[in-house]
């Protein structure tokens, strides 16, 4: 794992900066989805790193008291705050990540490319429910925490059968999963974050997983329409940056990041 050369705090959220300080690439920001942190991108934080890109990751969840109540839009905010710290850079977002990233790259001229992988799908992009992943999500458990704010945390088998995710180290994520906010997951599935698609000017991608039942393909496809991306699948699951085939995905994303 490449070792942190800075960590610096932005409202409750921690950011970590690895890699060359004299690189003259875009640095890229990763920000990571639900239950996740700066862990989920250690493989792809160390590919940047042999590249010579500088790297920032965040844990959104931080220092926050009481994660329950959490919106996505602090989460949104903070992610703005640490843009305007970095400077130019590229934005890639993972599942609830990429929702945010598609937020905070809305006016933004130092957000020079920004990449949404398997990402949550804001206000006005459709999808089709998945009946057979309706009771493995509806459990009293999780709809309790949804419903009154507290905090949300998954099970690693639940989330295995939803993301349908080969994962090379599964016992490793079981270790590191984090509650999530009740309050944010409810913001994302009632779709409460609005994007404007005319407000965003800067290249974008969009990464699907074609193994992926939490956020599949379709919903992907939706995205990269709304914002004329370029668009990529890649054989697998949710958690794209875990997988067997890790080296893919962020591969496609440097070669995008190097035409900016």
């Amino acid at each position: 794992m490449a070792k942190v050369n800075t960590t610096f705090n932005i409202g409750d959220s921690v950011v970590y900066q690895y890699g060359t300080e004299r690189s003259n690439k875009l640095p890229f920001l990763l920000i990571h989805g639900i239950w996740a942190g700066a862990w989920l991108f250690e493989k792809w934080i160390d590919f940047l790193c042999e590249k010579d890109f500088r790297v920032y990751t965040v844990d959104l969840h931080g220092e926050s008291p009481n994660i329950g109540k959490v919106s996505i839009f602090r989460y949104i905010e903070d992610v703005k705050k640490i843009i305007e710290k970095i400077g130019e850079v590229i934005v890639v977002g993972h599942s609830m990540g990429g929702l945010i990233t598609q937020a905070v790259t809305q006016n933004n001229p130092l957000v020079k490319g920004a990449v949404f992988v398997t990402s949550a799908p804001p206000k006005g992009v459709s999808f089709k429910i998945n009946f057979g992943l309706v009771p493995k999500m509806l459990k009293p458990k999780y709809i309790s925490s949804v419903l009154f704010n507290k905090p949300f945390l998954v099970s690693i088998k639940d989330l295995l059968d939803w993301a349908l995710t080969e994962l090379e180290d599964p016992e490793f994520i079981a270790e590191k999963l984090v509650p999530e906010s009740g309050k944010a997951m409810k913001e994302i599935l009632f779709k409460k974050v609005i994007v404007d698609e005319n407000k965003i000017s800067c290249p974008t991608m969009v990464i699907g997983g074609e193994k992926d039942l939490m956020l599949p393909v379709s919903i992907q496809k939706n995205i990269a329409k709304k914002y004329n991306s370029q668009f990529k699948t890649f054989n697998s699951g949710h958690i794209l940056m875990m997988e067997k085939d890790w080296k893919s995905p962020i591969q496609a994303i440097v070669d995008f990041a190097e035409k900016i």
